[in-house]
Protein backbone atom coordinates (compact mmCIF):
# COMPACT_ATOMS: atom_id res chain seq x y z
CA UNK A 1 0.00 0.00 0.00
CA UNK A 2 2.46 2.50 0.76
CA UNK A 3 4.93 1.87 -2.58
CA UNK A 4 1.67 2.22 -4.30
CA UNK A 5 1.29 5.72 -2.72
CA UNK A 6 4.94 6.37 -3.67
CA UNK A 7 4.93 5.91 -7.15
CA UNK A 8 1.75 7.97 -7.40
CA UNK A 9 3.34 10.80 -5.62
CA UNK A 10 6.93 10.06 -7.53
CA UNK A 11 4.83 10.80 -10.93
CA UNK A 12 3.17 14.06 -9.65
CA UNK A 13 7.04 15.17 -8.70
CA UNK A 14 8.61 14.42 -11.99
CA UNK A 15 5.34 15.75 -13.94
CA UNK A 16 5.44 18.87 -11.82
CA UNK A 17 9.25 19.40 -12.74
CA UNK A 18 8.54 18.88 -16.28
CA UNK A 19 6.02 21.59 -16.20
CA UNK A 20 8.49 24.09 -14.12
CA UNK A 21 11.35 23.27 -16.65
CA UNK A 22 9.28 24.30 -19.47
CA UNK A 23 8.12 27.55 -17.99
CA UNK A 24 4.61 26.29 -17.52
CA UNK A 25 4.68 26.26 -13.66
CA UNK A 26 6.40 29.67 -11.49
CA UNK A 27 6.29 27.54 -8.27
CA UNK A 28 7.68 23.76 -6.93
CA UNK A 29 5.75 23.37 -4.12
CA UNK A 30 2.64 21.65 -3.49
CA UNK A 31 0.20 21.77 -0.95
CA UNK A 32 -0.05 17.82 -0.47
CA UNK A 33 -0.47 15.53 0.64
CA UNK A 34 -3.21 16.28 2.85
CA UNK A 35 -2.87 14.66 6.52
CA UNK A 36 -6.36 15.25 8.01
CA UNK A 37 -7.02 12.42 10.27
CA UNK A 38 -11.13 12.04 8.41
CA UNK A 39 -13.33 11.70 11.11
CA UNK A 40 -16.49 13.16 10.10
CA UNK A 41 -17.95 12.66 6.53
CA UNK A 42 -19.74 15.85 6.49
CA UNK A 43 -16.65 17.60 6.12
CA UNK A 44 -16.74 17.07 2.28
CA UNK A 45 -12.99 16.51 1.43
CA UNK A 46 -12.52 12.72 2.73
CA UNK A 47 -11.66 11.47 -1.11
CA UNK A 48 -8.44 13.66 0.07
CA UNK A 49 -7.13 11.56 2.79
CA UNK A 50 -6.13 8.30 3.49
CA UNK A 51 -9.03 8.09 5.82
CA UNK A 52 -8.93 7.72 10.18
CA UNK A 53 -6.34 5.60 11.15
CA UNK A 54 -3.36 7.97 12.45
CA UNK A 55 -1.14 4.83 11.54
CA UNK A 56 -2.03 4.97 7.83
CA UNK A 57 -1.93 9.09 7.32
CA UNK A 58 1.47 8.40 8.73
CA UNK A 59 2.76 6.09 6.54
CA UNK A 60 0.81 7.89 3.44
CA UNK A 61 2.29 10.92 4.57
CA UNK A 62 5.86 9.51 4.51
CA UNK A 63 5.43 7.71 1.23
CA UNK A 64 3.56 10.70 -0.84
CA UNK A 65 6.47 13.17 0.58
CA UNK A 66 9.13 11.18 -0.55
CA UNK A 67 7.78 10.31 -3.59
CA UNK A 68 6.90 14.41 -4.66
CA UNK A 69 10.34 15.54 -3.54
CA UNK A 70 12.43 12.76 -5.72
CA UNK A 71 13.64 10.73 -2.82
CA UNK A 72 13.98 6.91 -2.46
CA UNK A 73 10.92 4.95 -0.70
CA UNK A 74 14.04 4.27 2.27
CA UNK A 75 14.32 7.57 2.41
CA UNK A 76 17.67 9.96 2.68
CA UNK A 77 18.77 9.70 -1.02
CA UNK A 78 17.91 13.32 -2.37
CA UNK A 79 20.74 14.52 -3.76
CA UNK A 80 20.85 18.02 -5.23
CA UNK A 81 17.87 19.74 -5.48
CA UNK A 82 14.14 18.40 -4.83
CA UNK A 83 12.31 17.62 -8.02
CA UNK A 84 9.01 19.10 -6.28
CA UNK A 85 8.72 20.36 -2.53
CA UNK A 86 5.54 19.04 -0.72
CA UNK A 87 3.46 20.57 2.11
CA UNK A 88 1.70 18.93 4.68
CA UNK A 89 -1.77 20.17 5.36
CA UNK A 90 -4.24 20.17 7.78
CA UNK A 91 -2.24 17.99 10.62
CA UNK A 92 -1.96 19.88 13.89
CA UNK A 93 -4.95 22.17 14.91
CA UNK A 94 -7.32 21.49 11.64
CA UNK A 95 -10.65 20.68 13.08
CA UNK A 96 -12.29 23.49 14.69
CA UNK A 97 -15.96 23.90 12.59
CA UNK A 98 -18.23 24.91 16.04
CA UNK A 99 -15.84 23.56 19.04
CA UNK A 100 -16.46 25.09 22.15
CA UNK A 101 -17.85 27.67 20.28
CA UNK A 102 -15.08 28.69 18.10
CA UNK A 103 -14.70 28.32 14.29
CA UNK A 104 -12.02 28.53 11.73
CA UNK A 105 -12.68 32.00 10.29
CA UNK A 106 -12.58 33.57 13.91
CA UNK A 107 -9.79 31.08 16.10
CA UNK A 108 -6.17 32.45 16.19
CA UNK A 109 -4.70 28.64 16.91
CA UNK A 110 -2.34 29.20 19.60
CA UNK A 111 -0.57 25.12 19.63
CA UNK A 112 1.24 23.83 22.46
CA UNK A 113 4.48 22.18 21.84
CA UNK A 114 3.77 19.70 24.54
CA UNK A 115 0.57 18.76 23.27
CA UNK A 116 -0.82 20.39 20.98
CA UNK A 117 -4.41 20.27 19.27
CA UNK A 118 -5.35 17.34 22.66
CA UNK A 119 -3.24 14.92 20.67
CA UNK A 120 -0.61 12.81 22.75
CA UNK A 121 2.85 13.28 22.40
CA UNK A 122 3.69 9.95 21.14
CA UNK A 123 1.43 10.65 18.19
CA UNK A 124 4.03 13.00 17.08
CA UNK A 125 6.84 10.51 17.80
CA UNK A 126 5.53 7.77 16.00
CA UNK A 127 5.03 10.21 12.96
CA UNK A 128 8.64 11.10 12.82
CA UNK A 129 9.99 7.64 13.36
CA UNK A 130 7.44 6.51 10.70
CA UNK A 131 9.26 9.33 8.26
CA UNK A 132 13.23 9.04 9.06
CA UNK A 133 12.76 5.33 9.89
CA UNK A 134 12.94 2.92 6.97
CA UNK A 135 9.77 0.95 6.85
CA UNK A 136 8.46 -2.08 4.55
CA UNK A 137 5.77 -2.12 1.99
Amino acid sequence: MCYFFFECAKAIGKEARALYNAGQATGMTFWAPNINIFRDPRWGRGQETPGEDPLVTGLYAASYVKGVQGDSFEGGKIKGHLQASACCKHFTAYDLDNWKGMNRFVFDARVSVSCPNGLHPIFYVLAFLFYFVPFWN
